[in-house]
């Protein structure tokens, strides 16, 4: 388990990444669900330190790769070929405005992926911060606040996963990019805004700094770690007990065989499981979500084993298509270093929405001209299902309008976040979704090609409440 570390999963990286034409929403649309409900972690993990990983889904015409060949281990890249040709930064780059550093200080790629490091220093700490920031316009997430490539030929290639830490004054941030130009000479790394600035504008915004690649000297290839899929037992599930809560009494699942080990790699110091877990069938009267909240190693004396849970370099995509719709992939890192066997504690968080969902319609007129920064106190109370809710105001960006909601209802987890029909502007459909979860207060940002105007007919639906925490257990043996 790692305290200290917050995954962030984003439905957005895997719409960007798949064209349009490919048609893999209903293949991975439970999957999408559970990555976007990992932004709960947010609200319920200790703030020690911050690690973003978003975790991604790139195009369908490079996920073949990742399943047939011999491959070692790259930290940054993650699975690469074990003959993979590499090219490194030529030196490190710097660019300083207004006082703020960025340094890439390393930069590697191999084939079509590329790794990056940088550092942002002397920001001034009243001017950001790394709380979860209700505002949407903030440079607080993706795809607003995350770098990306853009070569000579025009091509453009955005973040496929990455961590970042802060520092005293600023972070240090390690990128992920899929899909680059093979052999590339020369990039631009564009950061649109430096993560964590509390408001747009009070940092300088869109970077451009850029670097010049050259082969890595052989040696390089020499500290590609081998990697071997072990041979293992088959894991085993353990009783559990359901965290009790002051919900309704829930009716009692059958635990057996809900996770499962699809593939163990060595990596010479440690392993990393990936493994599947299936849920269970949402009562007839509701539909519902089991969200990871956390997944927890103890070894064979029940010491806890530090982790990381979703390694950011590890691509997850083929495992996700070769899954049954229903189930959800997860992966875990961990030392070779501990007493067998390993105790595996998988634990949910349960949301689900009562059928046949209610919704509320009313009517908002923007004007004929809404502006940028434009805001509305709404504070329209409605009620889903006899829970008891309030739109508080919207808010006008460039292109997209953010709700804001508020409940004092502690069953409720949100309205209008688990899909991009659960808020409707009649008559317009949107390009992009994003959400901002917080206990009691979350708000939505409904992205359009071209922002609505006048009088508008909006239907807000899509009432999640808190279902049981639960923890889905099994045993491994290396």
């Amino acid at each position: 388990m790692s305290n200290t570390r917050m995954k962030d999963a984003l439905e957005e990286i895997a719409r960007q990444s798949v064209p349009e034409s490919t048609n893999l929403w209903p293949r991975i649309a439970a999957q999408l669900e559970e990555r976007k409900s990992l932004m709960m972690t947010f609200r319920t993990r200790p703030f020690v330190a911050l690690l973003i990983a978003l975790l991604f889904l790139v195009a369908l015409s490079g996920v073949a790769y990742a399943l047939g060949r011999a491959f070692g281990y790259f930290p940054g890249l993650g699975l690469v070929e074990q003959d993979a040709q590499f090219h490194v930064l030529s030196e490190p780059v710097s660019q300083t405005r207004d006082g703020i550093t960025v340094t890439i200080m390393q930069a590697i790629s191999n084939a079509d992926q590329m790794s990056v490091t940088l550092k942002v220093e002397n920001v001034p700490t009243e001017k950001q911060t790394f709380q979860n920031m209700s505002d949407p316009n903030t440079c607080r997430s993706y795809p607003v606040s995350y770098p990306q490539l853009r070569f000579p030929n025009g091509e453009a290639v955005k973040i496929s996963s990455g961590v970042i830490d802060p520092l005293t004054g600023g972070y240090q941030a390690q990128y992920k990019f899929s899909s680059v130009p093979m052999n590339a000479a020369e990039a631009i790394l564009f950061i649109p805004c430096i993560h964590g600035a509390v408001s747009p504008g009070i940092l300088p915004e869109n970077w451009e700094v850029s670097m010049r690649f050259v082969s890595a000297p052989p040696e390089l290839a020499l500290t590609v770690i081998p990697v071997t899929v072990v041979t293992t037992m088959q894991a085993t599930p353990e009783p559990a007990l359901v965290t009790t809560t002051s919900l309704p009494p829930e009716p009692a699942t059958d635990k057996t065989d809900r996770l499962s080990v699809m593939k163990v790699i060595d990596t010479g110091k440690d392993y990393i499981i990936i493994g599947a877990f299936t849920p269970p069938t949402p009562r007839p009267n509701e539909q519902g979500i089991y969200a990871v909240v956390d997944i927890i190693l103890r070894d064979g004396n029940q010491q806890v084993i530090e982790d990381e849970e979703f390694p950011f370099d590890l691509d997850l995509t083929p495992y996700i298509l070769e899954t049954p719709a229903e189930k959800s992939v997860w992966a875990v890192k961990f030392t070779k270093e501990f007493t067998p066997p390993l105790h595996l504690t998988y634990q949910t968080q349960y949301y689900y929405s009562p059928l046949p969902q209610d919704s509320y319609t009313f009517d908002f007129d923007a004007g004929p001209n809404p502006q940028v920064s434009q805001e509305w106190n709404v504070n329209q109370e409605f009620q889903l299902a006899g829970h008891v809710v309030t739109l508080t105001k919207i808010t006008a960006g460039t292109n997209n309008y953010a709700f804001f909601f508020h409940t004092d209802d502690e069953t409720v987890e949100s309205v209008g976040m688990y899909s991009r029909d659960d808020i409707q502007i009649t008559g317009y459909a949107p390009t992009d979704t994003r959400g901002y979860f917080g206990i009691g207060d979350w708000n939505l940002t409904k992205v359009y090609s071209e922002l609505p105007k006048g009088n508008l007919k909006v239907v807000l639906s899509g009432l999640y409440l808190f279902g049981n925490i639960e923890d889905w257990t099994m045993v491994w043996q290396p």
